[in-house]
């Protein structure tokens, strides 16, 4: 193919998988350790991109090869899936960690504009990161299911790396700042899976009763947060925007989206941890109309509904109590 229709198909896709107005040069110089400089040259075309620099860019950011050399887009919309060993992340897995923590930054320099909603079956990282043993709870499903074959690590010998706890509670954070109104349909059976997770690996000897006693603490104190925020719909600490729903119907999948004035980031929650997601405007649209479509079955139980709020948090408490017996 032509090398010119090449490097416009290049730009295009890279520019999918950042916010608009993000330098191409200098994120493709970060990736490929090289100067700046040297990078503006490659997408300019004075200098070829050699066949490791391509395979580098492609894998790092997601691409698939096909959309670099067809002269006319698939159909199919390409997810870029973040699958991060989370116990030990390599310096690539870190790279994409810090990728979507930075769209947050943006976002909050420029006065924090944003808008998302995610659809949970399990409690999101927005909820749970700042407690460390839930946070652990959720690495050990993650380890015991994506290393079948390995012998399970003890909850006790689960230790975040400094630096993925730094990014995790970064995370938790700027996302806060950084959104100004945030939607979260709850499935209604949202703490029955995580309690039934705790039994399991309490059942085959992974977790302690005092461990389970302790991560039990931190499930009721999500809970207390959980309903602070129902009482006027705010963020205690921002005082941004937080409407929480509660799903009549069971949710398969967790669904996000993040929506700002330039771009729509939508993804897909797989793997307990991991995240495929796309800048692409039109999956974006598909997925909105499922969401809003999904509001229809889910009641809003933030600063209304007394009733059918309390119904849930007492619902929720309860699958947590059951720890006890």
């Amino acid at each position: 193919m032509e090398s010119n229709l090449f490097l416009q198909n290049l730009q295009e896709v890279l520019q999918k998988n950042y916010p608009p107005k993000t330098n191409l040069a200098t994120e493709v110089a970060k990736i490929l350790c090289m100067e700046k400089a040297s990078a503006y040259r490659r997408l300019r075309g004075q200098i070829p991109f050699s066949f490791s620099e391509i395979a580098i860019l492609a894998g790092t950011s997601g691409i698939s090869l096909d959309e670099l050399i067809l002269e006319s887009p698939p159909e199919e919309k390409v997810f870029t899936l973040a699958f991060l060993n989370h116990l030990h992340p390599s310096e690539e897995d870190y790279r994409n960690m810090e990728k979507y923590n930075r769209y947050y930054i943006t976002i909050k320099e420029k006065g924090g504009t944003a808008e998302t909603i995610e659809t949970c079956n399990s409690i999101p990282g927005a909820f749970y990161y700042k407690y460390e043993n839930v946070t652990r709870l959720y690495l050990l499903k993650w380890f015991y299911q994506y290393q079948p074959q390995a012998t399970p690590p003890l909850f006790k010998d689960i230790v975040i790396e400094e630096r993925l706890r730094n990014s995790q509670l970064e995370y938790y954070t700027v996302s806060k700042e950084a959104v100004r109104k945030a939607h979260y349909i709850f499935d209604h059976l949202l703490f029955y899976y995580t309690v039934n997770t705790l039994k399991y690996f309490c059942d085959i000897h992974l977790i302690d009763e005092n461990e389970k006693t302790i991560i039990q603490e931190e499930l009721f104190s999500i809970l207390d947060d959980m309903e602070q925020i129902t009482l006027d719909g705010r963020d205690p600490v921002t005082g941004n925007e937080i409407l929480l729903y509660v799903s009549l119907l069971n949710l398969d999948t967790n669904y996000l989206y993040v929506k700002t004035e330039d771009w729509q980031l939508t993804g897909i929650k797989l793997f307990q941890l991991s995240c495929a997601g796309t800048l692409d405007k039109g999956t974006f649209d598909v997925i909105n109309t499922w969401i809003e479509s999904l509001k229809k079955h889910s009641m809003m139980i933030s600063n209304c509904n007394e009733v059918q709020c309390r119904c849930f948090l007492e619902r929720q408490r309860r699958f947590v109590e059951r720890l006890s017996l």
